[in-house]
């Protein structure tokens, strides 16, 4: 065997070698990915834990709370046919509904941030659309929304 074809043949080896060495590399960005991926997720779930925990420790918001749940279909779910702004009034205070204008910002700054990291692709808000979608409707009830624009919020669900 001359020294061409061992060198050759040391070629070939370090040609797989760097093969081998890409297909690693890939695999520890892929894992690398998911990693941040479950950190972004994590990290929107903590902001919904702590707003909940806010609002469960404020005594007045979270009456509010439970007044406006019997407005719904449940947590979550879709306002009850017929209630207006009018009908808001007739239902909770002044300092209620202030409390819940606040809140349902707070979930509409909350929802934005979910939707930028979506656009990251490290969240999918197809999860509880039809959620956010009526959260979005809460807010717009209470006024939340009546001097603040979130450009994600309106290409997404509007």
């Amino acid at each position: 065997m001359s020294w061409t074809e061992i060198g050759a043949i040391g070629e070939l080896i370090g040609a797989i070698g760097l093969f081998i060495s890409i297909l690693f590399v890939a695999y520890e960005m892929k894992l690398k990915r998911k990693d941040e991926q479950a950190r972004e997720n994590e990290t929107v779930n903590l902001k919904t834990i702590e707003l909940n925990l806010a609002a469960a420790q404020s005594p007045s918001l979270s009456g509010a709370l439970s007044k406006w749940w019997q407005q719904t279909d449940g947590m979550w779910g879709e306002v009850k046919e017929g209630l207006t702004e009018k009908g808001l009034d007739e239902i909770f205070t002044i300092e209620e509904k202030t409390a819940l204008r606040h809140y349902w910002f707070s979930m509409m700054v909350w929802l934005n941030l979910a939707l930028s990291k979506e656009e990251r692709n490290s969240y999918d808000s197809n999860q509880n659309k039809s959620g956010f979608v009526n959260i979005l409707n809460y807010a717009r009830l209470f006024g939340s929304m009546d001097n603040v624009t979130f450009n994600r919020l309106s290409e997404k669900f509007n």
